[in-house]
């Protein structure tokens, strides 16, 4: 028997890339869609490992970093190409690298079709009659779908700004509404690329909300904070090692909350990493690999798990352009190196900076449904459930099954404390 939902709380996940393009100073195409998958989970490992150095709770989208950045290299040529490919870590093979973002873009997007929503918008935002390039407009509006649309940055740029973050608000559902700031744009820029990711989801079977409590949550050694922690004891994939516990909470693919079976498979699922040592989180920040993720979904199975995990939610801005040049992208963000002449046609452009906001937001998520738990029994004796206490730092991702694609990962060291302003350069 089902109970009826009585509350709608959602999982909410958000963020937008923008990569600022100025008048101050290749086509490359790379490998199928299959091959795309493993280098951006690389990136993402790369990526975040390095944000990571920062005291505090973050989130991020490497996948829209990864897809901002393979926008701009359609218009990348010669050592520019190269080291945008390399820090994407994609391989030398480049002949099918956009049409390989396009299929990765339709399997995302056909999420739609069950309970979940996933937006992800790209756009194109250029001077009033300048002149680009046929092959990469049509490569940025084929491949990677992209609105394309005029601005006039030279006499109005706050007007052409404001235009842009309207596009992202709407993308977001309001939840960003200024992410380039007023000095980001001005008379001299001449294209804005800009990726969205907007995902709402319900968990294939809800925390009960009467069952979270505030308890002791340990930030740091010898420090405790009290914070909500959400309660349940059901099957869950689970997997452990000497070092860590690996959860997987999947989100229901259901359209009707009353259909039998009620949840028929899960596209997407929030997977949490919990050093067995309380301390031991920037360890395992430093150490994790996609391979590693892997391995840890390959040994996962499902069993009946007891798990405390707090409420939280994140906001996190980064100023991105000395991360990314640390990671080789050096020639793009160059007025005197970097090479866009497939933009263009000329030499003029570089990269002036690369600004990206994530949110994410979990509680008891979105309704309420009756659900049994079994104990696991083995040769006869009552084996009691594996204890899941996630009461001090740990790592999540949000992760698309079919694909095993990361579009989001971040890290909760204090669950009251949300929001970091924007950090980088």
């Amino acid at each position: 028997m089902k109970t009826k939902p009585n509350h709608h709380r959602y999982l909410i996940s958000l963020v937008i890339t923008a990569l600022i393009i100025t008048r101050v100073i290749t086509a490359y195409s790379a490998p199928e869609t299959k091959e795309l998958l493993p280098a951006n989970n690389t990136f993402a490992l790369d990526l975040y490992s390095r944000l990571a150095k920062q005291p505090g709770n973050l989130v991020l989208s490497p996948f829209s970093v990864g897809t901002a950045l393979a926008m701009a290299s359609a218009g990348a040529r010669g050592e520019t190409a190269r080291q945008m490919a390399s820090a994407l870590h994609l391989p030398d093979d480049h002949d099918h690298t956009h049409s390989g973002f396009l299929e990765w873009l339709k399997e995302m997007n056909e999420t739609n079709a069950s309970s979940c929503q996933l937006v992800i918008a790209n756009s194109l935002w250029v001077q009033h009659g300048a002149s680009l390039k046929g092959s990469f407009k049509k490569v940025v509006h084929d491949q990677y779908d992209a609105m394309l649309g005029e601005v006039d940055f030279k006499n109005s740029p706050d007007a052409a700004r404001k235009q842009i973050n309207a596009w992202i608000a709407a993308k977001t559902r309001g939840k960003i509404p200024d992410l380039i700031e007023p000095d980001a744009v001005h008379s001299q820029t001449d294209l804005v690329l800009a990726n969205a990711i907007y995902f709402k989801g319900r968990w294939e079977i809800p925390f009960d909300p009467e069952a979270t409590k505030h308890l002791p949550f340990r930030p740091a050694p010898g420090e405790t904070v009290s914070v909500p922690i959400m309660h349940a004891t059901r099957d869950f994939r689970y997997a452990e090692t000497a070092t860590l516990q690996a959860l997987e909470i999947p989100y229901s693919d259901a359209q009707n909350l009353y259909e039998e079976p009620p949840y028929a498979s899960n596209r997407f699922s929030m997977v949490i990493l919990l050093p067995t040592q309380a301390d031991d989180l920037p360890k395992l920040e430093r150490e994790l690999t996609a391979i590693q993720l892997d391995r840890l979904r390959a040994q996962g199975r499902s069993m009946a798990v007891s798990v405390s995990l707090p409420k939280f939610k994140i906001n996190s801005g980064f100023r991105l352009k000395a991360m990314l040049q640390a990671m080789g992208i050096s020639h793009a963000f160059s007025a005197g190196r970097a090479d866009f002449s497939a933009i263009t046609g000329s030499r003029s452009l570089s990269i002036e900076f690369v600004r990206h906001q994530a949110q994410v937001d979990i509680d008891e998520s979105g309704t309420e449904a009756t659900g049994a738990t079994a104990v696991g029994e083995t040769h006869g004796f009552h084996m009691a459930p594996p204890q899941f206490n996630a009461d001090h730092p740990f790592l999540f991702l949000i992760r698309h099954n079919p694909s095993g694609t990361i579009l989001f990962i971040g890290r909760v060291t204090d669950p009251l404390s949300g929001v970091s302003g924007p950090t980088g350069d």
